[in-house]
């Protein structure tokens, strides 16, 4: 391209020469002046050319003849590090399936006997009852489905009403324990704890009252009750006091006050001597409306199997705080065809029997 523009320079000086110079418009002297600018700028573009063009064509060049041994070396480097990592990887791989083999064994073997696993759950519950004062609602939850039977003295219900876990694990206990009761005692209709009453009406209309209503009972304690505590949960109360540092078995009474600590649900345990004189204290509650309270359960439960003239006997021992006339009670009894009704009902009225003469 350069030598193109060189040449007609000189094509173009030649043609000036011949015109001008052979005419006299140019003298020789303006024409080397001429020639001497052309040549200038011929160099000025020769460099620009050189500059913008053949010196990175140069360079493409270079990088172009050295691109496949720098690719070469790169791909060399990369596939160093990915075959190290893929080394790697394998082993870690190898060393969790080994781990994962050997829990999936140990889960196994510890799966083949559930008994053992259950009686581990229960020995492990034993041992928090007996040494802890404070326990939370799971482990709760797991005395009380060893209970037969629960007495709460609650100012409210709102442990009942809050918790849908707790109503579902007591409609489990009640469909495992047919001869499971839950007694509630709360506060006189009279007192000042006026929000009881229409958590009352709530608990009431609760799935679990409907279907179990006839082993639910519910006892207003005398408007002088003084109420310590918001809530106190006893459980197996007919049992025996057990001492926790002797007995494996922890299945005796059992006492645990609620308490929410920030939002969370913990149970502390009833010191022994309130729990002694919370017991005798409802014990005479009971003792005093014990056969009244017996009469409306065989009322709740076999209604359908009464007749008349049983049910005028039945309501005739309300008045009373014990059986005492032996005839009439044997009467009673013996006036049942169906063996399965009478056999409940005596199991519930015995314990109110005190016979002093037949008539």
């Amino acid at each position: 391209m350069l030598a193109i523009f060189g040449f007609i320079l000189l094509t173009i000086a030649t043609f000036t020469y011949n015109d001008n110079i052979k005419k006299g418009e140019v003298n020789l002297t303006e024409l080397i002046g001429i020639v001497s600018f052309a040549c200038v700028v011929y160099i000025f573009l020769l460099f620009v050319v050189k500059q913008l063009f053949i010196k990175p064509k140069r360079i493409s060049d270079k990088l172009e003849n050295n691109y496949d041994t720098i690719s070469e070396k790169y791909d060399e480097k990369i596939g160093s590090i990915l075959n190290e990592l893929t080394d790697n990887l394998d082993k870690v791989v190898n060393v969790y399936n080994g781990k994962f083999e050997e829990i999936y064994t140990e889960v196994q073997v510890s799966h083949r006997d559930l008994k053992g696993i259950e009686k581990t759950i229960k020995d492990a519950t034993d041992v928090l009852v007996k040494k802890q004062q404070i326990i939370d609602q799971n482990i709760l939850r797991l005395i009380e489905k060893q209970a037969s039977e629960v007495w709460v003295v609650t100012t409210k219900l709102n442990t009942e009403l809050g918790d849908k876990n707790l109503q579902a694990d007591i409609i489990e206990n009640f469909q495992k324990k047919p001869e499971l009761e839950y007694i509630y005692f709360i506060p006189h209709p009279d007192s000042s704890f006026i929000e009881i009453q229409s958590n009352l009406k709530k608990f009431k209309k609760l799935d679990l009252y409907k279907q179990y209503q006839n082993r639910i009972e519910i006892i207003p304690l005398s408007i002088e009750t003084q109420f310590l505590l918001e809530e106190v949960v006893i459980y197996n109360p007919t049992g025996e006091f057990v001492n926790a540092e002797k007995d494996k078995d922890y299945t005796g009474i059992n006492g645990f006050t609620y308490y929410n600590d920030n939002g969370q649900k913990l149970h502390m345990k009833l010191d022994i001597n309130m729990l002694r004189h919370l017991k005798s204290n409802l014990e005479k509650k009971l003792s005093g409306t014990g056969l009244t309270l017996a009469i409306e359960k065989v009322f709740s439960r076999f209604h359908n199997y009464l007749t008349e003239k049983q049910k005028i006997y039945l309501s005739n021992l309300l008045k009373e705080k014990s059986i005492k006339e032996k005839t009439l009670y044997n009467d009673f009894i013996k006036s049942f065809n169906d063996t399965h009704p009478v056999d409940s009902i005596q199991a519930i009225l015995s314990k109110f029997i005190n016979f002093e003469n037949d008539k």
